[in-house]
């Protein structure tokens, strides 16, 4: 029974996440000349990689085009393909608008003295153009930033940039857009990081638990209270002071301090290789290896803020410490198979939240390898809290 209330629970969490992440394709126009090709293709390839992207049309893409040529485009519906402008700019779902170099430079001469008459003109058109766009299209439209190399670009752009405002069109700064980029590059290379952290962590935990449970003189020292107690102040010591001092100590520091923890872990987990069969521990590992990789990638995707749930999380631990104590003396089983639902809910929580929590941290950690260890401490303790959990509803016990 148990089994199959779980069954039903990881499908509905699956159903959740599709029908919440369901991939609707794209049509992507651009507009003007062919140049910032690699923003363009960037931003094409983003939608391939996603399945997002059902057509790319560069069709009135041209190294010559002025603003006033897309204007004219658009009013006198210039065919292609038997389609007019007006066709293609209604269907887009995206628009890249990358014009007005070809107007600027026509206006700057050889003494680089430029007309301000002429900027005037640039910006009316602009306007015009802006104006038939969004008469046609509501959806997503970017204005790629003017580049001449010559000083008076930023005067313009300026201009250029209120413009956007007005339309409520996205006004990409090609500078920023490459900064971004290099950050989602540093960002993939952490996340790896963490990743390897975690995985090491894990495999030191479980392969101290199971060679430990091999050791009968090693598994009679760890029932003493004074051995148990020992292994609580070592993990209790070692979550506090990363915690407090993982902005200040050196990466070798945070790695042995990591590891020591997972040692200890792995004395902890011995007990489950004694209590339970192999091949039920490697099921529920499994299991909790797959929810772990769904919440993680919820928590990395989404756009909800979920540090507005870690109040309750938070409250919600605490209360789950606080029964747990209480039902030692009490020996309820009903409250023991609560704890355990609840207790899955609130580390499932936990995952989803300490993987956004990435982004922040970057801002807080600037050393990367610290970062990296800390943040695969918190989701190895989320990991291991919801295997303990999932061992005790679904782990068989050998004869």
């Amino acid at each position: 029974m148990k089994k199959c209330f779980f069954l039903l629970s990881i499908i509905l969490i699956v159903i959740l996440i599709y029908s919440g992440t369901k991939v609707t394709k794209k049509s992507y126009l651009v507009l003007g000349i062919d140049s910032n090709l690699d923003y363009i293709n960037d931003k094409k390839s983003n939608l391939e990689k996603n399945n997002k992207l059902l057509n790319f049309n560069t069709k009135y893409v041209n190294k010559n085009y002025r603003i006033t040529d897309i204007i004219n485009d658009i009013k006198f519906k210039k065919e292609i393909d038997n389609k007019t402008i007006l066709n293609y700019i209604i269907k887009a779902d995206y628009i890249t608008v990358n014009v007005g170099y070809n107007d600027l430079k026509s206006i700057i001469n050889e003494s680089e003295i430029y007309l301000y008459d002429d900027i005037d003109s640039i910006i009316i058109d602009l306007d015009e153009l802006f104006k038939l766009l969004r008469t046609y299209s509501k959806e997503k439209i970017e204005f790629i930033k003017i580049e001449t190399d010559s000083n008076i670009d930023d005067y313009v752009n300026s201009r250029v940039e209120k413009l956007c405002n007005k339309y409520n069109i996205i006004y990409i700064y090609w500078n920023i857009w490459y900064n971004n980029k290099r950050r989602y590059k540093m960002e993939n290379k952490l996340y790896s990081k963490i990743y390897l952290w975690l995985f090491l962590g894990l495999l030191v935990s479980f392969l101290t638990g199971y060679f430990v449970s091999t050791n009968v003189n090693m598994l009679f020292n760890l029932i003493k209270p004074g051995y148990v107690i020992g292994i609580l102040i070592i993990e209790v010591f070692i979550a506090i002071f990363l915690s407090a001092r993982i902005t200040k100590m050196q990466p070798m520091t945070a790695k042995i301090l990591y590891f020591v923890y997972s040692f200890t872990t792995g004395l902890s987990l011995s007990f489950v290789f004694v209590v339970y069969e192999i091949t039920s521990i490697i099921y529920v590992f499994a299991v909790t290896s797959l929810l772990f990789g769904i919440f993680a990638f919820i928590g990395k995707v989404t756009k909800l803020d979920l540090s507005k749930i870690s109040t309750v999380l938070l409250m919600g631990l605490i209360a789950l410490v606080l029964v747990t104590l209480i039902n030692l003396f009490i020996g309820s089983e009903t409250i023991d198979l609560i704890l355990c639902y609840a207790g899955i809910i609130i580390f499932l929580g936990y995952i989803a939240y300490d993987m956004q929590k990435v982004k922040y941290l970057q801002n807080v950690i600037p050393d990367q390898e610290n970062l990296s260890i800390f943040c695969a401490f918190q989701l190895y303790l989320d990991f291991i809290n919801l295997f303990y959990r999932l061992i005790s509803l679904f782990g068989k016990s050998k004869d």
